[in-house]
Order: structure tokens, then sequence, then C-alpha cells
């Protein structure tokens, strides 16, 4: 149990149940909670079945833990050997995006809620969430905050890596930028790629704040409606 930022922090080590549903990183009434073996589980995952595309970022986060052989490929022994201490060094990420999410207060809880609510496993609420997660990571204390700041470059191939789905959509910048801090470690570029998606998911959640501040008023379908030409359109998520 530590404080971070000013913030309660729990760190569980060896659990002996789990539901099915195993997040290993949770903001719950104002306290974060880290979960070890879940991420450890996760860790081991992604890099050993890595997707094609992080190919380039997970080779580069790996090859400052020494953990790539001479042919580019994963060092399991190695790996096995040091998948505790490198699960001690990243899950520091996961307690800056639950900080991050509990500092920004452009998508409020309650409005996050009752889009939940109003529009349960749609696109409407994925993107929500995405906005939401995204908006934690590039605030100034977030995840991409923590590693601009410590200059973690580990850290940022991981973040890359791992970047997936709605969230990689809203954080276009990062792949490029990446590409270019991997030529010349200039951290200016990644800061900037960051404010720059910052200040436009702000839009967005700021839009579909105001949007859904109509749902007590105005039909579902109808605010369904505005959401999906005023921010799943342009991001090329409706269907037609």
């Amino acid at each position: 149990e530590k404080q971070v930022n000013g913030c309660n922090t729990i760190v569980l080590g060896h659990e002996t149940h789990r539901e099915l549903a195993a997040p290993f990183a949770m903001l719950q009434e104002n306290i974060i909670y880290i979960r070890k073996e879940p991420f450890r589980y996760y860790l081991w995952d992604q890099i050993t079945d890595i997707r094609p595309s992080g190919k380039g970022s997970l080779q580069y986060a790996l090859q400052r833990y020494q953990l790539l052989g001479n042919n580019g490929t994963v060092d399991r022994a190695a790996l096995i050997e040091q998948l505790d201490s490198l699960v001690d060094n990243e899950m520091e990420l996961f307690i800056y995006h639950e900080i991050g999410e509990l500092k920004d207060s452009t998508l409020d809880r309650e409005t996050l809620h009752n889009i939940v609510v109003a529009f349960s496993e749609s696109p409407i609420e994925l993107l929500a969430r995405a906005i939401k997660d995204i908006l934690a990571d590039t605030h100034p204390e977030g995840m991409m905050g923590y590693i601009i700041k410590e200059r973690r470059e580990s850290s940022l191939g991981f973040y890359v890596t791992f970047l997936d789905g709605l969230r990689k959509v809203l954080f276009p910048e990062i792949q490029n930028a990446f590409c270019d801090f991997m030529k010349n470690s200039d951290w200016g570029i990644v800061e900037q790629a960051t404010e720059d998606c910052r200040n436009r998911n702000k839009v967005r959640a700021e839009k579909l704040v105001g949007i859904c501040q109509r749902l007590d008023s105005t039909p579902i379908p109808d605010v369904r409606r505005r959401i999906e030409q005023e921010l799943l359109a342009p991001l090329g998520l409706l269907k037609s």
C-alpha cells in the first residue's frame, strides 16, 4: 500500500481466487488497485504472441531489457528469468493511467454512466470509454506524462505496442512520433504528439458531454443520431 501523487494505491500480490474478467488496474472510490498476477499473464501473452504491426515497438521495448536474441526474436529463457522484475518496473504505467483518470474531469463519471445505460454495448459506449482512456493517458499526470517526464524508453515502446482498437484510432499521432523517436530520441516529438492528441480528444469529449446532457429531455434515437453524425462519422466508424 502506498501513495502515488497523493493517490491511495494498493498493489495486490498472490491471488487465491479470481473472476473470469481480471483487470489488472482499477479505480474504485478514489483508490487505485493494481493486480500483479493478471498483469504478469497479460505481459507474457502480449510479448510471446505479438501482432506483426506491433513488432518494431515491442522489439524496441525489449531491447531496453536486453531480452532479444541475435536474430531479433524474444529470448524466452531471459524473459522467464526477468519477467517478475519487468512486471514490477512497468506496472507503474498503469498506476499513472488511473491517476490520469482520477484527475481528468472532461468526461465526468456521471455522464459516462448515463452513456453506458443509454447505449450499452454499442459503438457509442465503446467510443466514450476510449475517449476517457485516452484523456487519462494524455493528462499531464497520466501515463504519457509519466513516460515523458521520466524518459522511460521501454515504457514508451510498450505503450505503442499495446495501443489498439479505438484508442489507436483516437491517438494516430503516436505511431509517426514513435518512428521518429526511434531515429533521434527526441522526447519533444512525443510530447507534442501527446498534447495534440489530448487537445483534439478534449474537444470530442466536450461535444459528447454537451450532446448527452439532453438525454433526460430528448428521445434516445435523436441523441444517438447526433453522436453518430458528429463523432462516429468523422472517425469513419459509422456503418453505411
